[in-house]
């Protein structure tokens, strides 16, 4: 039973959140020739697999864009040909072998419909949690361990297909909940009493990007009614979870300003869940999941975390690598 409804799509068309940090410059045809794989805006949606490791491979790590991202593109660096999470994570994480997906949905501003609430949250987090499914049970993979790694909105999506994930009365869909092992969030507004920054910055960021109507402000608008709910369920799969084999979680933050005129998108205190693991990346909202280079310090800083996770699932799979348990005081905090 899904917990959220969404609301009908919009027909207005607005244009698509940039992949660059600079004032649209037309994405540039110079990074659409460095980059012949760049995606077509008709590429079918869904999960698509970018690395396979083999039959002996730990884990499945999952990739989830956030608001008008892409599969390859949220996690390319300019100029780079492939996605880091192609490219260079594989290698990185050598020898332990893994399964990599990146995932891809309706994220334009209009796609997020109404606000950003009711809207296609619970769509999205069902569509990836279906193709997540019927990927794993046609590969007969449904008890290998998962790791996501979110980017901004994109968490939002993930926790929710969790949630639905959880109260599944269909065991492939239930094993999702289950494989989960743990969360990477990039960017991602946590609780509803921070979400007023977050929708400030990003009207004041689209509109000094494009000519921009009252109704697109509106889109990016968010509704506490729901993302309280939604919060709230997810702090309380967390706890159960305590009692088991705990899903760790890290929250990175953006440490530098969209401009010299706009702040973070998502500031820090917006971006981490008080009790559990937090560090910085030192780029902006869109660059903060861009890496070119594996000797890149932030780079090397996710993989450490995927790589202790990774570890924990073959040595101690009952608890990660950053232990949960201060959360469930920090949730009887928020929630009184």
């Amino acid at each position: 039973m899904r917990m959220y409804t969404s609301s009908v799509a919009s027909n207005d068309k607005p244009p698509a959140y940039p992949t660059s940090s600079k004032p649209q410059q037309a994405a540039s045809s110079t990074a659409s020739a460095a980059c012949p794989t760049s995606e077509n805006v008709n590429k079918p949606y869904g999960i698509q697999l970018l690395h396979d490791g083999g039959p002996d491979s730990i884990v499945d790590i999952v990739f989830v864009h956030g608001l008008t991202g892409r599969r390859y593109d949220t996690w390319r660096a300019e100029g780079e040909a492939e996605p880091w999470p192609k490219k260079l994570l594989p290698h990185a994480l050598s020898p332990l072998t893994v399964r990599i997906f990146s995932t891809r949905f309706d994220s334009n501003i209009a796609g997020w419909t109404g606000k950003v609430d009711d809207i296609t949250i619970t769509k999205n987090a069902d569509d990836l949690l279906h193709d997540l499914s019927m990927t794993r049970e046609r590969d007969g993979l449904t008890d290998r361990p998962i790791i996501f790694v979110c980017h901004s909105l994109g968490g939002l999506v993930c926790k929710q297909a969790l949630i639905s994930a959880q109260n599944s009365l269909n065991k492939i869909e239930n094993s999702i909940y289950t494989s989960t092992r743990a969360l990477a969030f990039m960017g991602t507004p946590y609780h509803t009493s921070t979400m007023s920054a977050v929708h400030f910055n990003l009207v004041g960021i689209i509109g000094s990007l494009w000519q921009t109507t009252p109704e697109v402000f509106r889109l990016l608008k968010v509704d506490p009614g729901v993302l309280g709910p939604l919060e709230q369920a997810f702090q309380s799969m967390l706890m159960r979870r305590e009692h088991g084999t705990a899903i760790s979680v890290i929250c990175f933050y953006e440490a530098l300003p969209w401009s010299s005129v706009y702040n973070e998108v998502v500031p820090k205190h917006c971006a981490i869940i008080p009790g559990l693991g937090q560090s910085s990346i030192h780029a902006n909202h869109i660059n903060m999941t861009k890496f070119a280079h594996s000797n890149n310090s932030d780079f090397k800083k996710v993989v450490g975390e995927l790589q202790r996770w990774i570890g924990g699932t073959t040595q101690n799979p009952a608890r990660g690598s950053h232990d949960n348990s201060p959360f469930i005081q920090a949730f009887v905090q928020i929630s009184d």
